[in-house]
């Protein structure tokens, strides 16, 4: 039984995704027709005819009257087809040029009915000039004639069918077509029936209106129209089952939302979002989207609301699977280094796993790639006993890398190596390690915008050396250190200013001082070529744009180090100073950078430590409530549990511990069921 325009287009809203099929199949030749005698251009007609559906497929809610979907579907290809020779300006020829040397019309009438097989080289050659001359003809009738004439001679349309199409009446359908064939004879009539109905019309409507809706979509959602930009998500999942960019559209919409949902500092997350965003994102995975971002997108979600194992699961199948060996290698490093975290706490399966890993990539990952996994899976080894093996193969890394070894990797290997020899009681091998990575990074002559920050960090919490001095006993070290640090952190700042100072801005005519530009960028270039993630080739707003952001974020890193350091040596009050400080320095410089720097959390782990500072050292219960409310206002790090589970394992906060208003402080709700 056939459906009606109003059943079909019900059926559309609905989500069947045959409907649109139906409503295609039904209506692509007559739109064809419509726009055929406008652009004079059998193909782009064709063209014309996807894009009309294309726009009816996103715009069928805006349909007023769904039992006129006919005469609406006439009125977009009219549209898009009027459009089209506005911008091509194609001029009208005359009747009189286009007939000339037509005597034989009815003898070129005949041929065109000629099978293909049946004709001969010359006569194929000239069926192709008569194609040419009967498209001449036709479009010398006015369009509304030719239009009728068109749908007419398809398949036979019948003048009600036609008239209800167009939107007209049947008289207005009769007088068209009698004057079209007043100015045509009978035998280019034939010519005009055999030319339409020899013109395939592409057999992929459905495909490519999907393929639009996506891209609309993808529109949609980078401009934050996320209302829309799932309708359009939905629209092509419901058009094609099974189709992986639909549902990674949707899980992409769902995990915008929740972002959006989280910056404010009182923002709950709807469980059914959540819900939503994994879901899609996951059958996009498992249709076959596995492109990065779509792993991270998946990925970060499962990590955001404590998905520990489906984290894990996700990154190491990706890490196993995926022919993108630095981000499958990347994932499988984030995979493991999870796997050691309480959630999990599979420490064996961690250590089994990174030996996997370096396997499955062997001779692919360089030595430092080798060494940073290593610094990802560091707990692992030592929770298993295994932590000499974790120094002799990180040495020996270290050793064949030598001097190529960046500044960070080096502080990385030297912070793993001190922690486990003073867990062996071995303070003064500790001591030992910490000065010579200080000796080697102030003889270092890499200059990098981090140097002085992981100088700081050697100096205070980071590589635990004022903490190891205090287990000596050596008082006067400690605090001769502590000074020495805060006195590198005040030059810090003047550095990052004398550093900015000597680049030019480039708000100025560039055209005017080109050379000057040209002459700084080379400078730079030689100054920090070897510094982590410098952007080579970059113009001289993009290297100052990364000098401002690296020394924003290291001086915000350096200060929580010192700041942490005085605290394990019982300095609190010059701990609380310091993240005070710290936090100054992140809403003041923040919006001086120019740019989002993303460090979301920072904020929260903050007010976490002056929570507990401000109780351990002050034994202000106030004053630490009021911190830990704004610890929990960073969302992001309260959804992933962070704050709750430093309230419940920092020794600082064992006297509230069954406090109500802290207890009602670290549950309160991020998500909402």
């Amino acid at each position: 039984m056939k459906q009606d325009d109003l059943q079909i287009v019900r059926a559309i809203r609905g989500g069947d995704s045959a409907a649109f099929t139906v409503l295609v199949e039904k209506y692509k030749k007559m739109v064809y027709g419509v726009i055929l005698p406008k652009v004079r251009d059998f193909h782009q007609a064709q063209d014309l005819t996807s894009e009309t559906f294309v726009t009816a497929y996103l715009s069928i809610e805006s349909l007023d009257a769904p039992e006129k979907v006919g005469p609406w579907l006439c009125g977009i290809a009219r549209n898009l087809a009027n459009k089209w020779i506005y911008r091509e300006k194609r001029d009208d020829l005359s009747l009189e040029g286009l007939l000339e040397n037509t005597s034989e019309s009815a003898h070129k009438a005949q041929l065109l009915h000629v099978s293909a097989a049946e004709k001969t080289p010359d006569e194929t050659a000239e069926h192709a000039e008569l194609r040419q001359l009967l498209w001449r003809c036709l479009i010398t009738l006015p369009h509304i004639s030719s239009e009728v004439l068109i749908l007419s001679y398809i398949r036979e349309m019948k003048s009600a069918e036609i008239a209800k199409f167009l939107g007209i009446s049947r008289t207005a359908v009769t007088t068209r077509l009698s004057d079209a064939r007043k100015r045509l004879k009978q035998e280019m009539i034939r010519m005009v029936e055999n030319t339409i109905e020899n013109q395939p019309l592409a057999e992929d409507f459905t495909e490519q209106v999907v393929t639009a809706a996506i891209k609309q979509g993808e529109r949609y959602l980078a401009d934050g129209h996320w209302k829309s930009a799932r309708e359009q998500f939905q629209r092509a999942a419901d058009a094609q089952a099974g189709y992986a960019p639909a549902y990674r559209g949707l899980g992409m919409v769902a995990r915008e939302m929740i972002e959006e949902q989280l910056s404010l500092p009182d923002g709950t997350v709807d469980m059914t979002l959540i819900e939503e965003a994994c879901t899609e994102l996951g059958r996009a995975y498992r249709l076959g989207a596995r492109d990065p971002d779509t792993v991270r997108a998946l990925a970060h979600l499962y990590h955001q609301f404590q998905r520990c194992e489906e984290y894990v699961d996700l990154l190491w199948n990706f890490a196993m699977t995926t022919d993108d060996f630095d981000a499958g290698f990347d994932a499988g490093c984030r995979s493991i280094a999870e796997m050691q975290e309480p959630c999990v706490a599979d420490h064996k399966r961690a250590v089994d796993a990174h030996k996997m890993l370096l396997k499955r990539f062997e001779g692919q990952i360089t030595l430092t790639d080798q060494l940073e996994s290593y610094f990802h899976i560091f707990d692992a080894y030592r929770k298993v006993g295994r932590a000499a093996d974790w120094l002799e193969q990180t040495e020996h890394l270290v050793e064949q890398i030598g001097d190529d070894i960046t500044l960070m990797h080096r502080a990385f290997y030297t912070r793993e190596r001190g922690k486990t020899l003073r867990e062996w009681g071995r303070y003064r091998e500790a001591a030992q390690t910490y000065e010579a990575f200080i000796d080697w990074l102030q003889n270092s002559e890499t200059m990098d915008p981090e140097k002085r920050a992981l100088l700081i960090g050697a100096q205070g919490d980071y590589l635990h050396l004022a903490p190891t001095y205090y287990q000596l006993g050596e008082h006067q070290k400690v605090k001769a250190l502590l000074a020495e640090a805060e006195a590198n952190l005040e030059s810090y700042f003047v550095e990052w200013d004398t550093v900015m100072a000597s680049i030019p801005d480039e708000s100025s005519d560039i055209s005017e001082c080109s050379e000057r530009h040209e002459a700084t960028r080379k400078r730079l270039d030689r100054i920090y070529r070897n510094a982590g993630d410098y952007p080579t080739g970059g113009s001289v707003a993009d290297i100052r744009s990364w000098l401002n952001r690296k020394y924003f974020v290291a001086i915000h890193i350096a200060t929580t180090c010192l700041a942490l350091g005085c605290a394990e040596v019982g300095e609190g009050e010059a701990a609380i100073r310091l993240l005070n400080r710290a936090a100054q320095h992140w809403e003041q410089r923040r919006n001086y950078i120019g740019e989002k720097v993303k460090v979301w959390s920072s904020g929260g782990r903050i007010m976490a430590w002056l929570a507990a500072m401000t109780l351990k050292f002050r034994n202000d219960r106030e004053a630490s409530l009021e911190y830990l409310k704004r610890a929990h206002e960073d969302r992001r790090r309260a959804a992933r549990g962070s704050i709750k589970r430093f309230f419940e394992e920092d020794d600082a906060f064992e006297p509230v511990r069954h406090d109500p208003e802290f207890l009602a402080v670290v549950n309160a709700p991020v998500v909402r069921q």
